[in-house]
């Protein structure tokens, strides 16, 4: 007797070769987002970074590095301790 479901058959898996082309394409979509992230965000987090490390001054031509010494000068800062209470706060 028949039940009225439809069956449907299974779907042949498709050729790798198209497979590869799907993948291809999905790549070359992502890229552009990809390098603006990379360009906008990632780079620059990584420069400002490498720059919390030293003791630059914008516009001197001179580096050094200091290490930890910037972040253990905030640690005795009372405005920035303040400043980073509201911050968590609100």
């Amino acid at each position: 007797m028949h039940s009225g479901a439809l069956v449907r058959p299974l779907a042949r898996p498709l050729p790798r070769a198209v497979r590869r082309a799907q993948i291809s394409a999905a790549y070359w979509m992502v890229l552009p987002a990809a390098l603006l992230l990379l360009g906008l965000v990632v780079l620059p987090l990584l420069s400002v970074l490498a720059i919390s490390f030293t003791d630059w001054q914008m516009g001197s031509g001179q580096i050094n590095y200091v290490g930890l010494q910037n972040f253990i000068e905030l640690t005795g800062d009372a405005q920035f301790l303040r400043s980073l209470g509201s911050t968590l706060l609100y």
